[in-house]
């Protein structure tokens, strides 16, 4: 099991705000996109799936950023 107590916190930089929470013992991310990039995408929604105590996957993102429709 990882810590994710220091992981979890708001994270602004340029064009994008990242916000990552635990939910029940899991990792969750919203990568939302800001100022001039709010129209680029609906914010993503991503669980955090732990590879090492800092490495993580991202599930569930999808998005129209990402896809190709």
């Amino acid at each position: 099991m990882v810590d994710l107590a220091p992981l979890v916190g708001t994270d602004r930089r340029e064009g994008v705000v990242i916000t990552v929470t635990e939910r029940d013992g899991t990792g969750h991310a919203v990568y939302e996109f800001v100022d001039g990039m709010k129209d680029f995408s609906e914010p993503l929604e991503i669980d955090l799936v732990p590879v090492s105590a800092t490495v993580f996957a991202g599930t569930g993102g999808g998005g129209a950023a990402f896809s190709e429709d």
